[in-house]
């Protein structure tokens, strides 16, 4: 499986792709929108994991623009700022897929994307 991690944070960039990497995952990153953009239209992933935080163009514009091209893009949201139901809610409605939050331990991040990967595929069917 092909993810895409968009985050203008490196740190958090490096992070989640050594641990998706070590899950058996190929993962290709990029730290902005626009390029971000360009990385799905280059790689075709199958799930993008997408920041809703960032400079110049946020993670609710990006998610605009993926959605304009390809409407069943899964698309996850990734966040450090805690729950909140008015952006859930946005983002929902935007056609992300689900949400995770990037203040959880690795491992947790790891075990919430395995459910949303599970709930994804079950739509599918």
């Amino acid at each position: 499986m092909k993810i895409l991690i968009i985050d203008d944070e490196v740190d958090i960039l490096d992070l989640i792709k050594d641990l998706l990497v070590k899950k058996g995952y190929q993962v290709e990153c990029a730290s902005s929108g626009k390029a971000g953009l360009a990385a799905i239209d280059a790689n075709k992933p199958d799930v993008v994991l997408l920041d809703i935080k960032m400079p110049e163009m946020d993670g609710v514009e990006v998610l605009a623009e993926i959605k304009k091209k390809d409407p069943k893009q899964e698309v996850v949201m990734l966040t450090g700022f805690g729950y909140n139901d008015e952006l859930i809610g946005k983002l929902t409605e935007g056609g992300a897929s689900g949400y995770i939050s990037k203040n959880l331990p690795l491992e947790h991040i790891f075990n919430t994307f395995n459910t949303l990967l599970r709930t994804m595929s079950l739509k599918k069917r």
